[in-house]
C-alpha cells in the first residue's frame, strides 16, 4: 500500500481557507454597493481552484475568472448557475459550442473575437461577453485605436449581451501623475463604451453594464466611477 504522500514531502504547504475567504469579505466591504470577483485561474495560483472557489462562493462571491476554457468547463462543474464564470483568453475558434453549454462568458481580447462572437451569437441567440481593453499591460485587450474604430458599432451587436467592460492596469500610479482613459462619448456611443477608466478628478456615468479592475480582482457595478490611484477605487452614486 502506497504511503501518504504528506508523509514523504519535503515540506507541506497549508492554505487558509478562511484566511481568503475574510480577505475577499474585507475587499467585498470596501468596494460596497459594488460586486467582488474572484481570478481562479492556474489553479487558483496554485492554491487548489476547487477549493478556493468552493469557499470563496460559500463567502458569497458570484463572479469567477478563469484564464482558459478548460479552467472554465473545470470551474462549472463545481460551481452551477447562477453562479457567473468568464475566461479570460476569450473565445478560440471551435470553442463555441463548449461556451453555450457550460454557460461561460468569453472576454473579447480583439477586433476578429468581437466580430466572430458576433455571428455566433446571431445563430444561437442572445449571448454574453466582456470587452478588455489594453490600458498599458500589453498583454491582451483591444488597443485605443481599435477600440475607437468599433466603439460606434458594439450597440448595433444587439446579438451579444455586453456583460463587462475590463482592463488590466498596468502600474498603480501616484495620484498626480495619473491620467484619464476616456473616449468622447458620440450619439451612437453610450456612456458604457465612452468612459472606461477615470481619475480621482474625473467621473462619468457607468449604466447598468460592469466594469471589472482586472488586477485588482474586483467587479463594480455603480451609478458612477471614479478610480483614483491603481490600487484602490472610490465610488459615488
Amino acid at each position: 500500500m502506497a504511503s501518504d504522500p504528506a508523509h514523504r514531502a519535503g515540506a507541506i504547504l497549508e492554505v487558509d481557507l478562511a484566511g481568503i475567504a475574510a480577505n475577499w469579505r474585507l475587499l467585498a466591504r470596501r468596494i460596497e454597493p459594488a460586486g467582488c470577483a474572484a481570478v481562479v485561474k492556474a489553479d487558483g495560483y496554485g492554491l487548489g481552484a476547487a477549493e478556493v472557489a468552493t469557499t470563496l462562493a460559500e463567502a458569497g462571491c458570484r463572479l469567477f475568472f478563469t484564464a482558459t476554457i478548460d479552467e472554465g468547463i473545470i470551474l462549472r462543474r463545481i460551481l452551477p448557475l447562477p453562479f457567473e464564470i468568464a475566461v479570460l483568453n476569450g473565445a478560440l475558434p471551435n470553442c463555441a459550442a463548449e461556451f453555450v453549454e457550460y454557460r461561460l462568458i468569453p472576454v473579447l481580447n480583439d477586433p476578429g473575437q468581437v466580430t466572430d462572437w458576433q455571428q455566433i451569437a446571431a445563430r444561437r441567440g442572445r449571448l454574453p461577453a466582456m470587452l478588455h481593453l489594453d490600458t498599458g499591460m500589453a498583454r491582451l485587450g483591444l488597443t485605443m485605436r481599435e477600440f475607437d474604430r468599433i466603439a460606434d458599432h458594439l450597440p448595433e451587436q444587439g446579438a451579444i449581451r455586453w456583460r463587462a467592460v475590463i482592463s488590466h492596469l498596468a502600474a498603480s500610479l501616484p495620484r498626480e501623475a495619473a491620467s484619464a482613459i476616456c473616449l468622447p462619448a458620440s450619439p451612437r456611443r453610450p456612456a458604457s463604451f465612452s468612459a472606461v477608466i477615470f481619475t480621482s478628478t474625473s467621473s462619468a456615468p457607468v449604466p447598468r453594464s460592469m466594469v471589472s479592475i482586472r488586477n485588482l480582482a474586483t467587479s463594480i457595478r455603480c451609478a458612477k466611477l471614479s478610480i483614483s490611484r491603481g490600487e484602490s477605487c472610490r465610488f459615488a452614486k
